[in-house]
């Protein structure tokens, strides 16, 4: 357990909430043809780099990534962990 005292460091992923995230991922399953498709990828991963550049100006050393995010867009090119393994029929239930 995180000690409540100890202050979190800020990521990227506190001022890009999962919210958006997830919004990001419908555009991108909703759009027809792969030109389409990177130009949504390619302008959430800038807004993602402009954030870190921001937040991170004075600290070049610090460990913040987009690697988070990437295991959760591709996760079947996930080498740590296994893939979800769920099958689309048990989403629903």
């Amino acid at each position: 357990m995180a000690d409540q005292s100890t202050p979190q460091e800020e990521t990227v992923a506190t001022y890009i909430p999962f919210a958006e995230l997830c919004g990001f991922l419908e555009k991108v399953q909703r759009k027809q043809g792969s030109d389409n498709k990177k130009a949504i990828f390619k302008s959430f991963l800038e807004k993602w780099r402009e954030c870190h550049t921001q937040l991170h100006k004075n600290n070049p050393n610090v460990k913040d990534s987009f690697f988070p995010a990437m295991r959760l867009i591709l996760p079947q090119l996930e080498r740590e962990r296994m893939a979800y393994g769920i099958k689309e029929v048990l989403h629903g239930v």
